[in-house]
């Protein structure tokens, strides 16, 4: 059952990387500088791998002691890093910003991750980058890429 666990963390983080419920040219749909850009789309990331550790840990940790947060973030770490030495890049370039962005989120309280201040708190960084972002729109994508992952990703560990 571990071994599933770890492919089904593996296969949600690489569905992230790759784009497939946010692609880095999605980012570009939204008018903003380079800057704003990239950092909407690392936003975008950092969002769906923290909806694949609370699905984890939801999951996994309730059925499996050695189902840990820990384990979670290790497993999916290791997926990322194996991602960034694929595509040349430097290995903890995205898992760094990634997992400082969870952690970010995760000391939010549970009435304000409902409320979706993880989104607004991206949102804001981004008009930091570009006065000009429209912050609910960022806000509603955001929300909606998180939940669709959410749904798709759930699935495996069903």
């Amino acid at each position: 059952m571990k071994e599933r666990a770890k492919e089904a963390l593996h296969r949600g983080t690489k569905a992230v990387l790759i784009g497939g419920f946010f692609h880095v040219q999605h980012a570009g749909e939204f008018g903003l500088n380079e800057q704003a850009s990239a950092w909407l789309y690392t936003e975008a990331l950092a969002h769906q791998i923290d909806v694949l550790i609370v699905i984890s840990n939801n999951t996994l940790a309730k059925r499996y002691r050695w189902a840990t947060p820990e384990f979670a973030v290790k497993t999916i770490n290791e997926a990322i890093t194996d991602y960034e030495i694929q595509e040349g890049f430097t290995p903890g370039s995205i898992s760094s910003f990634v997992f400082r962005r969870c952690a970010e989120m995760d000391s939010l309280s549970p009435q304000e991750r409902v409320n979706g201040q993880h989104f607004c708190q991206s949102a804001r960084k981004i008009k930091e980058f570009d006065p000009g972002a429209d912050e609910e729109l960022i806000v509603k994508k955001l929300g909606a890429v998180a939940r669709e992952y959410f749904a798709i990703a759930v699935k495996m560990f069903e």
